[in-house]
């Protein structure tokens, strides 16, 4: 389709040596036009890619066990356990 167009143009202007000259060198600029563009949107995927990439990562830091930080809820259970064993103790 694109090329009957292009094809039916050109015929209209090929007998006129400045028309032709013409026509290929807007048809040379629509190109440039077009693949600057397609330039354009390349580098913009790619920079959109390196902004979804993950972080890097740090070396770990290893803490002590009796150090960490612990949940709440295991807080509570560790003074619970306490409690039975103290309890224990005192029944024996």
């Amino acid at each position: 389709m694109v090329n009957n167009k292009v094809i039916a143009i050109w015929n209209d202007v090929c007998n006129n040596g400045a028309e032709s000259k013409e026509f290929l060198e807007e048809l040379e600029k629509f190109h440039e036009k077009i693949v600057q563009r397609r330039q354009i949107e390349d580098d913009g995927e790619q920079i959109e890619e390196t902004w979804l990439k993950d972080p890097p990562v740090g070396p770990g830091k290893s803490v002590n066990k009796g150090n960490r930080l612990k949940h709440p809820s295991d807080v509570n259970v560790e003074q619970k356990n306490k409690k039975e064993q103290k309890s224990k103790k005192t029944k024996n």
